[in-house]
């Protein structure tokens, strides 16, 4: 019984493990595309102040 709860930890360990992974990957993503959206608007925005 204790074989099979340590075999589940390590189990539920690398699976969090893989999911802060994907997780990390898809926020990266993220900023690496909204980055210059987010710069495009606020230059929009400021032009349309300045007038």
């Amino acid at each position: 019984m204790l074989a099979l709860v340590a075999i589940d930890t390590v189990k539920n360990r690398k699976m969090e493990m893989e999911r802060r992974e994907l997780l990390e990957k898809m926020v990266s993503k993220y900023e690496e595309y909204i980055g210059p959206v987010a710069k495009t608007i606020a230059k929009d925005v400021i032009e349309k102040e300045k007038k």
